[in-house]
């Protein structure tokens, strides 16, 4: 990886956030964050994740984050895996073709306080009767034009 230098000191600048990586997991993995470690597995705004097992993914510690720090995270494997904070407690579990959004709201200690939304959860459905407006009517549950 590379790295630069900082032109005011000698530090090495901090990295960027990572914008997409894909994971494999064949054991339970500890993630870290781009701006804190550069050479071991990072985490990523989009993860692409296949699993060998029903391993966990474990999250940075959040106390080096900042609260609002968002990871999207679809699992594009066949295996189920767990999503644990940094004291292993069970923040989600991806079953195969699932899309969860992580945010974190409480970054107090390591492990935190994140949530997490799914994305393409449930269904829906249009009703032709609740759609119904000027120039068009229902018949037969269709929606259709109607001349005024």
């Amino acid at each position: 990886m590379t790295t630069y230098t900082d032109v005011f000191g000698s530090d090495a600048v901090p990295s960027t956030l990572t914008g997409y990586v894909e994971v494999t997991l064949s054991a339970n993995t500890q993630f870290y964050w781009p701006e804190v470690n550069s050479e071991a597995s990072l985490v990523a705004n989009i993860m692409d994740v296949t699993a060998s097992g029903a391993f966990n993914l474990i999250m940075p510690p959040a106390n080096q984050a900042s609260v609002g720090r968002n990871i999207l995270i679809n699992n594009v494997g066949s295996e189920t895996f767990s999503i644990v904070d940094n004291d292993s407690n069970t923040i989600v579990t991806l079953t195969p073709g699932q899309i969860k959004s992580l945010y974190l709201i409480d970054n107090s200690d390591a492990a935190g306080l994140w949530r997490a939304f799914t994305f393409g959860a449930g269904t829906s459905s249009a009703d032709a009767s609740l759609l119904n407006g000027s120039g068009l009517t229902v018949l037969g549950g269709k929606l259709a034009q109607t001349a005024e």
